[in-house]
């Protein structure tokens, strides 16, 4: 299934780069820490600002625990 959606997430991007991550949502994944890495290159590289395009898709893991649940509106952001 992961593998069809990032071939689906790259046809929709086309021409665009798309950079596909997939993992469950864990604060061990380091995903918000992705988001950020993602917005510093764009910043540092501005000319792949409109031509490249990150694509997260994260697994919800344990809903019910407040960690996670903080985990996933940090990265809902």
């Amino acid at each position: 299934p992961e593998l069809t959606l990032a071939r689906s997430a790259a046809a929709e991007y086309k021409p665009n780069k798309v950079v596909v991550s997939v993992d469950r949502l864990d604060y061990t994944k380091g995903l918000p820490e992705r988001l950020k890495a993602f917005g510093r290159m764009l910043e540092k590289y501005p000319e792949w600002t409109g031509h490249v395009t990150y694509y997260l898709l994260a697994t919800p893991s344990r809903e019910n625990v407040d960690t996670y649940r903080h985990l996933k509106e940090q990265v809902d952001q």
